[in-house]
């Protein structure tokens, strides 16, 4: 209940505005009816102003939450074509007979991180994240960089690549829990 009160105090307090204007109108109608177009004029406006108000609240809670499922799917989609079987095949191959493409097909994954940011993750488990799809990035642009790069980019794949697994895990337990 104090969770409540402390998360919505600006529309609670305008509430008891509008409720006690309200009933001064009731009580004191015969000496404020000069001033009723007034007091009318402010309880509209300050109705007026909660419904944008519950509507931002409800449009960043569906942000959140949509952010939160998208960068778990981008993690999840990216882990599976870098599985370590793949990295290994990757490593043991030159690098000109291995094909890859574009793999972040989502280029707002750095905006879904923001969201991100509250109580899911760590700071260290969000520079995973970013160290995780820049690797990618480098090798999606495999054809501009040098060999040693290439296995550099690899081992570095292969160096967190337990860490994504357990973040993807830790992101799919959290999505199931705000939808309970």
């Amino acid at each position: 209940m104090m969770l409540f009160v402390k998360k919505h105090a600006y529309p609670l307090t305008v509430i008891s505005l509008i409720l006690c204007i309200v009933a001064s109108l009731i009580i004191f109608n015969a000496k404020l009816a000069p001033f009723s177009n007034i007091l009318s004029a402010m309880i509209g406006a300050l109705l007026g102003s909660m419904g944008p108000y519950f509507i931002g609240l409800q449009n960043q809670k569906n942000e959140y939450k949509g952010a939160k499922r998208r960068i778990a799917r981008l993690l999840k989609y990216t882990h599976d074509v870098f599985s370590k079987e793949n990295l290994e095949e990757y490593y043991e191959t030159l690098k000109e007979n291995v094909a890859i493409g574009k793999i972040i097909y989502d280029d707002q994954w750095t905006s879904y991180l923001s969201f991100l940011d509250r109580d899911d993750l760590s700071h260290y488990e969000i520079q995973l994240i970013v160290k995780w799809f820049d690797r990618i990035y480098i090798l999606e642009k495999k054809n501009e960089i040098s060999d040693v790069i290439y296995y550099k980019v690899l081992e570095g794949l292969r160096e967190i690549w337990d860490d994504i697994d357990t973040i993807i895990k830790k992101l799919n337990s959290h999505i199931a829990s705000s939808t309970s």
